[in-house]
């Protein structure tokens, strides 16, 4: 497992470096990704946020797809008081 959680960190450090690129899809990708990131260590508020910076960065279909299938997830966490 310790391999996979470095190949997760080792990502995140080269999707954070893509959010400072000045190509606006660039940038959109890095912060979606980011999102993915940290939805599968289940911190939702946090891929939500990184959800809304790629969207502010390019719009993409896929972001669309995320943000819908988070939004419930989120809520529902949110009315647990998670």
């Amino acid at each position: 497992m310790k391999g996979r959680h470095q190949d997760w960190e080792a990502a995140k450090e080269a999707w954070t470096d893509l959010t400072y690129a000045t190509k606006k899809s660039v940038r959109a990708r890095g912060f979606y990704n980011l999102a993915l990131y940290h939805e599968r260590r289940g911190d939702l508020e946090g891929a939500m946020a990184t959800l809304e910076a790629s969207e502010n960065a390019k719009r993409s279909s896929l972001a669309d797809d995320l943000r819908a299938a988070l939004e419930p997830r989120v809520l529902r966490e949110r009315a647990e008081g998670g």
